[in-house]
């Protein structure tokens, strides 16, 4: 091993280092109901590995995701730890330090591929890059939040990729390519990033032109093409994508302009990092945020167009930015989020790649204290950077701590104030959390996830006939919402009416087995439970106590 490649494997562990350290407190963090309990629930089932199971996750999507790969991952570390968040958090925590160090060998093997730079050069780019990757504030959202396991796995099987297909390895680059698509649908662009990265700083197109370089990648392209399908038709079998009558084309244009604008921002200035976004008020050019992110990416990808040959680092990094960040933008609408933190994680890179292409070329030109004070900016970002990553992970300590940090900046978000709501009632603090569901149900009346909500804290504070009236309005909004059938019944029950409560119950466990066992020992059905002639019924439907 020569001098260089030896200082950027000593960089590349220390920043890998930091990263753990950073990061470490993590480890500490609770499970979240926002998802991580939802993936466990599916992994504590799956962690037997039988055939069945195993088959059922390779031909069936989960949480509006078809990601078996990492559905596996989550069954495995079940299998191991059980339900102790620790290891799960510190799985996320390796696979992020993993991560590190597989971009500091793709910058430093990309880098190495352009006559442009000298080895001193590429070791500072590729020390700037790799360390802003790994403790900007916008990764925590990955790191600390057990359920982003998928994005950590696909960005490893992605950078591993990128690396094989820069190697030259192209049967290593298919393989791991397949992997990452299994392991979350955002690699779906790869193959463009491929594309761009032939132009610059590879060069290929000089030798072998731009047909052949397509064609060479016809197949990842088809691959990537079949998993974007798979990925949409499973969110939308779940009915989690809004169509085009909630969110028009325009209007998703328009979301993905002020995403891709509000993401370069944060890039550069990471403060009121919120774990959730919500997409609310008017969409429109009218709007000032709509407007100027419109403008601002037409200029700059007109600049980057315009300059194509004298400035290739910046239309690299621009559109595989583009391409990266395109999947998650608002094109294809999932969920309630305008933005999230979490689809940054692999698009920051090709921005820190342009950023760093552009400090080699100022650093030429500058005098010694202008390289004086580049040297002391730097320093003060990172240790900016760092202090607010430590701070943003305890956002996600647990559910009470993410969505009081939502609230400090959107306190006027539904589902919000919902979600709160739902933590407060978790602790049994239902009359704290009583003012927060309120006023998600005055603000959207007819939903049946804030009905179901404030009516389970109505349950819990025995306000019988306040539950019951929000069991029935959620269920006229959604028959199909088993939960509300359920508590539907057990405020049946607590009011005495046995033989209503029995018919809902029902209901429920036809359309959710797993129903059955919870009310074989729900006190809120302890009046269906006792009634003499209605009891024999129940066992047959709950089956006996255990």
């Amino acid at each position: 091993m020569n001098r260089e490649r030896r200082a950027a494997v000593v960089a590349a562990v220390i920043v890998m280092a930091i990263a753990a350290w950073v990061y470490w407190p993590a480890a500490h963090n609770l499970f979240l109901f926002w998802d991580d309990m939802d993936c466990l629930k599916r992994a504590m089932l799956d962690r037997s590995f039988t055939l069945d199971r195993v088959w059922t996750i390779l031909t069936s999507p989960y949480l509006s995701n078809y990601h078996p790969l990492t559905t596996l991952s989550h069954a495995l570390a079940c299998r191991l730890w059980g339900m102790n968040p620790a290891p799960h958090h510190v799985v996320n925590l390796l696979l992020h330090t993993i991560n590190t160090g597989l971009v500091a060998a793709f910058v430093w093997i990309l880098f190495g591929a352009s006559r442009a730079f000298d080895a001193r050069e590429k070791l500072a780019v590729a020390a700037f890059v790799t360390l802003a990757f790994a403790i900007h504030p916008l990764q925590v959202e990955s790191v600390a939040w057990m359920a982003e396991l998928k994005t950590l796995l696909c960005a490893s099987f992605s950078l591993a990729c990128l690396i094989a297909y820069v190697k030259g390895a192209r049967v290593a680059t298919a393989v791991l390519f397949a992997l990452a698509l299994l392991s979350k649908a955002m690699a779906v662009p790869l193959p463009a990033v491929m594309l761009l990265v032939d132009y610059y700083p590879l060069r290929r197109e000089a030798k072998t032109g731009w047909r052949e370089l397509v064609k060479e990648k016809v197949p990842l392209f088809a691959m990537g093409a079949v998993a974007g399908v798979i990925a949409i038709m499973a969110q939308a079998g779940r009915h989690a994508t809004m169509s085009l009558q909630q969110l028009s084309v325009a209007a998703r244009c328009l979301v993905a302009a002020r995403g891709i604008v509000f993401y370069v921002w944060k890039l550069f200035w990471p403060v009121a990092l919120s774990p959730y976004y919500p997409l609310e008020g008017t969409i429109s050019l009218r709007e000032t945020e709509f407007s100027v992110s419109v403008v601002l990416c037409v200029v700059v990808s007109g600049l980057a167009v315009w300059q194509w040959r004298r400035w290739p680092g910046l239309f690299v990094a621009w559109f595989a930015y583009l391409a990266l960040v395109t999947p998650t933008s608002g094109i294809v609408q999932a969920g309630g989020q305008a933005a999230a933190d979490r689809y940054m994680y692999l698009p920051l890179l090709p921005l820190l790649l342009g950023v760093g292409w552009g400090m080699v070329f100022a650093w030429r030109e500058f005098t010694p204290f202008g390289r004086l004070a580049l040297v002391v900016m730097l320093v003060c970002n990172f240790t900016f950077w760092g202090l607010k990553t430590r701070a943003q992970i305890g956002v996600w300590q647990d559910d009470e701590a993410l969505w009081g940090a939502v609230l400090a900046y959107f306190p006027q978000s539904a589902r919000a104030n919902e979600n709160m709501a739902m933590a407060l009632a978790r602790q049994g603090r239902a009359d704290e959390a009583e003012p927060f569901a309120n006023y998600a149900v005055q603000t959207n009346p007819k939903d049946p996830m804030f009905r179901t909500t404030r009516g389970l804290i109505n349950l819990s504070r025995h306000c019988y006939d306040e539950a019951l009236a929000d069991f029935e309005v959620a269920l006229r909004s959604d028959p199909d919402m088993v939960v509300a059938r359920y508590d539907l019944a057990c405020a049946l029950s607590r009011l005495g009416r046995t033989q209503d409560a029995l018919v809902a119950l029902r209901e429920a466990v036809s359309r959710d087995a797993e129903y059955a066992s919870l009310a074989q020992r729900d006190e809120d059905l302890a009046n269906l439970r006792n009634d003499p002639q209605l009891a024999g019924q129940l066992r047959e439907l709950t089956g006996p106590m255990p």
